[in-house]
C-alpha cells in the first residue's frame, strides 16, 4: 500500500511540471472573453481605440470577479516541498502541501481594464486623461508570486520572488525609469482604502515635525527634499502633507509646467520591461531560486526555470 501511495505521489509531482487550473480557478478562467483567451499575436502596442473600449468593458463586467487577473496570469510549475527519500517518511498533508508559481503580466491594456474595474467598483467614471496616458505607455511589469498552500491549515500564502527574465539564455534587462502620471507610478501596488487612510493619518502625525523643519530650509534644500519625495513615488497630495506646500508650489519646485509629467526612477526588482523587449523572437524563460535552509547537508537552494510565452497576452 505504501508503494502504491508513493507512486501516486510521484505521478502528482511530475504532473506539476505541466500545471492546470483547479476547479476553483476554472470558474474565473471560463469567464475570460474569447478575444482574450484565444489571443496569440503578442502584446498589443500601440493600442487602438477598439482595444481600449473592449478592455474598459471587460474591466467593468469583472468588477466583482477575478477573470481579468486570470486573463493575464500564467500558472507555473508546482514546487513540491518534499521530494526523494523524504516522501517515504512524510505525512499525507506534508506530501500534498506544495507551492505553485504564478506569473502576473501587467500590460498597458491590463492596466486600463484594471483601472476601469476599480472605477466601476466605486461607481465612478473613467478619467480619459489617465486612459490616454496608459494608451501611450510602452512598458510591461512581470511579477512572480510563489503561493504556498498547506492542507493542514488550508491557508495560502503569497510570496513574491526575485527572478531573472531570459531570452535565448541571456538576461533581459528591465527599464530603470518611467514617465509618471501626476507623480504616480501606474504599476505601484494598490492598497485598500482603510489601509491608505491609516497610512495618511500616520503621515500627518509624523509630518508635523517635518513641516516645521521645512519652513526654515533654504530654497535649494526644499527643492532637493521635494525631489526625493517624488523619487520615492509619493503623490503630490502626500508631499503636501509632509511639507505644507500646495500643488502649484510642488509643481514649481519640480519644474512641472501645465501638467507635464516627470520621470520616476525604478528598481531592478520592480521588473518593468519595455514592450519591444518582450515582442522579439526567441525563447523566453523565468529563472529564480528557492530559499536556502540552514541545513549543511541539503540547502534546498534549487534553481527553478520554465518557459513563458508572451504571445498569448494582449
Amino acid at each position: 500500500m505504501k508503494k502504491i501511495l508513493i507512486i501516486l505521489i510521484l505521478a502528482i509531482n511530475f504532473n506539476g511540471c505541466n500545471p492546470e487550473y483547479s476547479l476553483a480557478e476554472k470558474k474565473y478562467v471560463d469567464k475570460i472573453p474569447s478575444t482574450y483567451s484565444n489571443h496569440n499575436s503578442g502584446i498589443i502596442h500601440p493600442l487602438k481605440d477598439t482595444d481600449i473600449k473592449e478592455a474598459i468593458e471587460f474591466g467593468k463586467q469583472d468588477k466583482d470577479n477575478r477573470s481579468l487577473e486570470y486573463a493575464y496570469l500564467v500558472k507555473g510549475p508546482k514546487i513540491s516541498k518534499i521530494s526523494g527519500v523524504g516522501l517515504l517518511f512524510a505525512t499525507p498533508s506534508q506530501i500534498a502541501s506544495s507551492d505553485y508559481t504564478y506569473i502576473r503580466i501587467r500590460t498597458p491594456l491590463f492596466l486600463i481594464a484594471d483601472y476601469a474595474r476599480d472605477q466601476a467598483r466605486e461607481y465612478r467614471a473613467t478619467d480619459s486623461t489617465y486612459v490616454d496616458y496608459l494608451k501611450n505607455l510602452d512598458l510591461v511589469q512581470l511579477d512572480v508570486v510563489q503561493q504556498s498552500l498547506s492542507t493542514s491549515t488550508y491557508y495560502a500564502f503569497a510570496v513574491n520572488r526575485e527572478f531573472i527574465l531570459l531570452r535565448n539564455g541571456i538576461r533581459v534587462e528591465p527599464v530603470n525609469k518611467i514617465i509618471s502620471f501626476k507623480g504616480q507610478n501606474p504599476f505601484k501596488e494598490k492598497v485598500d482604502k482603510s489601509t491608505e487612510a491609516t497610512i495618511n493619518e500616520m503621515m500627518k502625525t509624523s509630518a508635523a515635525y517635518t513641516r516645521n523643519l521645512y519652513l526654515n530650509m533654504p530654497e535649494s534644500q526644499k527643492k532637493q527634499l521635494v525631489e526625493s519625495y517624488r523619487n520615492m513615488g509619493l503623490s503630490g497630495e502626500q508631499i503636501a502633507i509632509y511639507t505644507g506646500l500646495n500643488s502649484d508650489e510642488i509643481n514649481e519646485f519640480m519644474d512641472i509646467k501645465n501638467g507635464d509629467e516627470i520621470e520616476i526612477p525604478l528598481l531592478e526588482t520592480e521588473n518593468i520591461y519595455s514592450v519591444k523587449d518582450l515582442k522579439q523572437d526567441g525563447l523566453y524563460q523565468i529563472v529564480f531560486r528557492t530559499p536556502k535552509t540552514n541545513s549543511l547537508i541539503k540547502t534546498d537552494d534549487t534553481e527553478i526555470k520554465f518557459e513563458i510565452d508572451f504571445s498569448k497576452f494582449k
